[in-house]
C-alpha cells in the first residue's frame, strides 16, 4: 500500500514540475509560438512559419501544421502535411515526394520507402535502421543516388558497428563501394559474418582492420550452412570464421554461446578444442 501511495505522490510531483528549457528535446507550443529544442543543454528556436493552432508533433525532430512539414525548425519544401509520413531515421515521404531530412530527393512518393531487410532477424541486438531507401527507379543512401543499383531487387543485409551491406541482382554493395567478384543474384548470408554466392564464400572480419577473407578452397558451397551465429558446416567440415575446426565430430557438433561449441568429445572455444570429456570411457 505504501509503495502505491509513494508512486502516486511521485507522479503528481513530477507532473507539477516545470521542465527547464535547457532539458527539453523536441517541440513545444508556448505563448502562441512553436519552439523546437535540441541538444543538451538544449537550444531553443522559434519557428516563425509554424501555425501554433494546427501544429502537431510527429516526433522530436519532425512536426507539421496545416500548411507545412518541419524537420526540427526547418520547413521541408514541397512536403504535403496531409499525406506526410515519417519512415524512420531521417527519411520521410508524402504522396508525391521522398525526403531526406529537409531535402526532397525523389519525385516518386508513391513508391518511395525503406529498402527491405533481407534477413528474418538481424544478427545484432541493435534495432535495424533505415540504411537505404528506394523508389521505382532509384536507390538512395542519405541524399545520394547509388549509381547502377537495381531498385526492384535491392535488399539490405542488417549488420552492426555502422557498416552497410546490400545487394541487388547484379552486385554486392559494401560500405561506400562494391565487393569485387561477388554475384548479387546468388549472394546470401550463411551465419553472422559469413556469406556465399555461386562462386565462393567469404568471412567478414570486423576487428581493428576490416577485411573480406576468402574461405578455404575445400568449402562445399551447396552444403555450406550456418549452425547458429559463428560456426558453419558443410558435408566435409565444421568452420569457425574462415578456418576449419580440426577434429570436430560433425554428427554431434553443437554451437553454444560466447564463441563456445561442443561435440561428443569435448568443448571448443573460438574454433579450438579446450576441454576433452574426462568421463569418456577409455
Amino acid at each position: 500500500m505504501f509503495k502505491k501511495l509513494f508512486a502516486v505522490a511521485l507522479a503528481l510531483l513530477l507532473k507539477s514540475c516545470t521542465i527547464p528549457d535547457n532539458w527539453r528535446n523536441g517541440y513545444l507550443v508556448r505563448n502562441h509560438q512553436v519552439w523546437h529544442f535540441h541538444g543538451f543543454p538544449a537550444t531553443g528556436f522559434v519557428i516563425d512559419e509554424a501555425d501554433y493552432r494546427s501544429f502537431k508533433s510527429i516526433n522530436n525532430d519532425y512536426g507539421k501544421d496545416k500548411d507545412h512539414v518541419f524537420y526540427t525548425y526547418l520547413v521541408i519544401p514541397k512536403a504535403d502535411p496531409a499525406s506526410f509520413e515519417y519512415l524512420g531515421d531521417l527519411y520521410g515521404k508524402d504522396n508525391k515526394h521522398g525526403f531526406y531530412v529537409e531535402k526532397m530527393i525523389s519525385e516518386d512518393g508513391a513508391h518511395f520507402g525503406a529498402v527491405p531487410n533481407c534477413q528474418d532477424k538481424p544478427y545484432s541486438d541493435d534495432p535495424v535502421t533505415v540504411a537505404y531507401v528506394r523508389d521505382s527507379k532509384k536507390v538512395y543512401k542519405q541524399e545520394s543516388v547509388i549509381e547502377g543499383a537495381d531498385a526492384g531487387t535491392f535488399v539490405f543485409v542488417p549488420m552492426f558497428n555502422g557498416y552497410n551491406l546490400a545487394h541487388d541482382k547484379h552486385v554486392v554493395y559494401w560500405s561506400n563501394g562494391q565487393l569485387p567478384g561477388a554475384d548479387g543474384q546468388s549472394f546470401k548470408r550463411v551465419c553472422e559474418n559469413m556469406f556465399k554466392d555461386k562462386n565462393g564464400a567469404w568471412y567478414l572480419s570486423l576487428g581493428k582492420d576490416v577485411s573480406w577473407e576468402k574461405m578455404p578452397d575445400e568449402v562445399d558451397l551447396p552444403t555450406l550452412v550456418g549452425i547458429k551465429r559463428l560456426y558453419a558446416r558443410d558435408k566435409n567440415h565444421i568452420y569457425y570464421k574462415n578456418t576449419v575446426v580440426e577434429a570436430a565430430d560433425k554428427a554431434t557438433f553443437e554451437e553454444l554461446d560466447n564463441h563456445l561449441a561442443k561435440d561428443k568429445n569435448g568443448q571448443f572455444s573460438s574454433g579450438y578444442r579446450i576441454k576433452p570429456d574426462s568421463t569418456k570411457t577409455q
